[in-house]
């Protein structure tokens, strides 16, 4: 399940924000653990593009990502804090 909200900031900054909440579950066990592994990953994102530095069909976008997975085997839990900047090509 995802839920996004984008609202302009102000003339020239947009943003974008992404909520995002899954569930996996693999129905064979897990080779050292000798369990079945189920996963709950949570999730969120904030996008900031800017509108007049747009050139030639580019725009420049920052990116702030966050993602954490919760596992029953203790081995593939993880968290991820990632931060991006770069063109975003405009139709």
């Amino acid at each position: 399940m995802n839920l996004e909200y984008a609202a302009v900031v102000s003339e020239n900054w947009n943003r974008s924000v992404r909520l995002g909440l899954s569930t996996a579950r693999f129905d064979e066990p897990d080779a050292v653990f000798l369990t079945r592994r189920a996963e709950e990953t949570r999730s969120a994102g904030l996008t900031f593009p800017h509108r007049r530095l747009s050139r030639e069909g580019c725009q420049p976008v920052l990116k702030v990502d966050w993602s954490r997975t919760d596992s029953n085997v203790a081995l593939h839990d993880r968290k991820a804090l990632s931060f991006r900047h770069g063109p975003r090509r405009l139709f």
